[in-house]
């Protein structure tokens, strides 16, 4: 899945839930977010390790480390989530 595109099973989400984060995702994507660069600086600013991230993500440590290494991208779940946590974390 490329930055620029958005799944479509997001798309049609029927749950108020499910529309509301399929918006935030998409406005993720819509703006081209850094998503390696976002891992890593909220890894950062929690003070957790590449393993903690990935232990909260419920992946691999190596799926982790591809994300932040820019290799591969997080699902649209895992970028809302990180956006969402972005908003109550300063990131420098």
């Amino acid at each position: 899945m490329t930055i620029n595109k958005l799944p479509n099973k997001l798309i049609m989400s029927t749950s108020l839930a499910d529309q509301t984060l399929a918006t935030i995702v998409k406005e993720i994507f819509k703006s081209k977010v850094n998503l390696a660069s976002l891992c890593r600086d909220m890894r950062i600013n929690l003070s957790l390790s590449q393993k903690e991230m990935a232990n909260n993500f419920n992946v691999p440590l190596q799926t982790y480390e591809d994300w932040e290494a820019g290799n591969t991208e997080p699902n649209g779940q895992v970028v809302s989530k990180l956006f969402l946590l972005s908003n109550f974390i300063y990131l420098d």
